[in-house]
Parts: structure tokens; sequence; C-alpha cells
């Protein structure tokens, strides 16, 4: 009886799973980011593969966000413990309106453009929850971004994440160099960095949402991710 108790729950599992990505993919043109190919080179970057498509690990789901997930993103975003390393840009108090204006404002067009890639974390066990969000851009010195919740921190999920977008970067974008910037004292995501492999290029003074820090910048060439892999 447990066997078959087990086989249903995984059934119930796979079939919600599995209408959850199909309702994601099946979204109003409104919110859908028209992502069309764009040919040149930026960077040693083949952005004919600008399309940024769905990633998984061995726990979780990364999407490529719509307006709708602004709701969700609005609700557990604002978090000091979210927040305080990000770079200054990000608005604190964060503001009622905050994730649907970086969503349409900023992250979307730059997917549209094809210089920025972005996904929403889910855990493949609750695929409806987001609970954190990884970045890519193809600007100088700040090529990836990302955040968890407090609660699904010191888990390796994030290092999962980080796996799967620098991979795209290297052998799907065909980037040359993966640059990122940090808080000194941001351990957590220093530990990352140090996980992957990369090393530390220089410091230098940056502001943050909690205040001016001295900031590594990290980096990894695709010629060494891929020595790793």
């Amino acid at each position: 009886m447990a066997v078959i108790a087990a086989n249903v729950e995984t059934y119930l599992h796979n079939k919600a799973f599995a209408a959850m990505k199909q309702d994601h993919q099946h979204i109003p043109e409104s919110d859908r980011v028209d992502q069309t190919q764009k040919s040149g080179d930026d960077e040693g970057g083949n952005l004919e593969a600008s399309m940024t498509p769905d990633l998984e690990t061995r726990r979780l789901l990364l999407l490529p966000p719509i307006v709708a997930d602004a709701e969700q993103i609005q609700r557990i975003f604002p978090q000091w413990e979210i927040v305080k390393y990000l770079g200054k840009v990000v608005p604190w108090p964060y503001p009622p309106d905050g994730a649907m204006t970086f969503l349409r404002d900023q992250m979307l067009p730059s997917m549209k453009r094809g210089d920025g890639w972005a996904w929403t974390i889910r855990l493949k066990a609750a695929p409806a929850r987001i609970i954190g969000f990884i970045s890519l851009h193809n600007r100088e010195e700040t090529h990836r971004g990302f955040w968890i919740v407090p609660e699904h921190q010191g888990q390796g999920l994030m290092t999962e994440a980080c796996n799967a977008v620098t991979d795209f970067w290297f052998n799907t974008l065909n980037m040359l160099v993966l640059r990122v910037p940090k808080a000194v004292p941001n351990i957590g995501s220093r530990r990352i960095s140090e996980k992957q492999g990369m090393r530390l290029l220089r410091t230098e003074e940056r502001d943050f949402v909690s205040g001016r820090y001295t900031a590594e910048i990290w980096e990894i060439t695709a010629k060494e991710w891929n020595a790793r892999r």
C-alpha cells in the first residue's frame, strides 16, 4: 500500500508540475516577452541565442518572468535580508509598485532587446511559488545578479541556479567571461563564487542598499568554467 500511495503522489505532483508549466507558457500577448533573434556579437557573445529558455536543476525550475509574476515578487522581495547587499539602484523603502516597475520597465524590455536574461526560481516540489530571482546582463562587470527568500538560503539552491545560468551564459550565449560584484560582508554570495571556481579580480568601493562597502569583483572565463564541468 505504501508503494501505491507513493506512486499516486508522484503522479499527482508530475501532473500539477506539467499543468503549471503549460499555464506559464500560454500567457496573454500583453504579458509575453517577444524575444526576436538578433545578429551580431557583443563581448564575444552570440546574441542570436537571445531567447530565454526554461531551465531545470535537480531541485529547481527556472522560468522566465512574466508581468503576472509582479504580484508574487512584490509580496516576497521587500525584506531586509534580501535587499541589504543589493546595489543602490534598488529603491528602499521598496515602493508598492516596485516589482511591476522593475519587470515592465526594466527587465522585460532588456530581455526583448536581447541584452538581458532572467528567471524566477521555483522549487520543483512547489512550482507555483516563486522563491527567488536570477538574471544575466550583457553589460560591463555586472553580468549576474540574484536573490532568494531567507527561508531557503543556506540550502545550496542558489548554487544550483547559478550553475544553470552560468552554463547558459557560456555555452548557449557563448560569452567569454563572467564577472560579478559583491559586497565584502555578503559571505553567502562569496561562497557561491568560490564553489564555482571564480577568482577575485580586484576590489573597489560601491554603494549598496545598506550603505557603502568594499566590493569584490569575481571572474571566471568560459575556458575555466568548462574545464570544471
